[in-house]
């Protein structure tokens, strides 16, 4: 397992995927809180074309298929380069709303990020 994760490499069929998935590891229910320069919440790893992201409300959104709440804490440059919160917040729980894309998705694929 620890060599999977440190090459990066996901594949459907993977041994290591079949470990996590015996164990029931899907992120099913599970929030991360991630504090960066922010995420594009355009990308298609996290975009939900019938959910817009609220920003900065004091309560989660749960029906957002990723981005649960959004609360900018930083300057308002935060929002005009978010290219390494979006990476960031990608490798944690990114998933493609398309099949070309897919590849890249990460292995923990339920997960919501706040």
């Amino acid at each position: 397992m620890r060599q999977f994760m440190t090459d990066g490499q996901y594949e459907e069929g993977a041994e290591e995927h079949k470990l996590l998935k015996k164990h029931h590891l899907d992120g099913s229910g599970v929030i991360v809180g991630i504090g960066d320069s922010g995420a594009d919440t355009k990308s298609t790893f996290f975009f939900d074309k019938d959910h817009p992201v609220k920003m900065d409300e004091e309560s989660l959104d749960l029906s957002h298929r990723k981005i649960v709440l959004y609360r900018n804490l930083g300057i308002n440059t935060d929002m005009k380069d978010r290219s390494h919160g979006t990476h960031v917040v990608g490798m944690v729980a990114g998933q493609a709303n398309n099949a070309s894309m897919a590849r890249f998705n990460v292995v923990v694929r339920a997960c919501s990020e706040m």
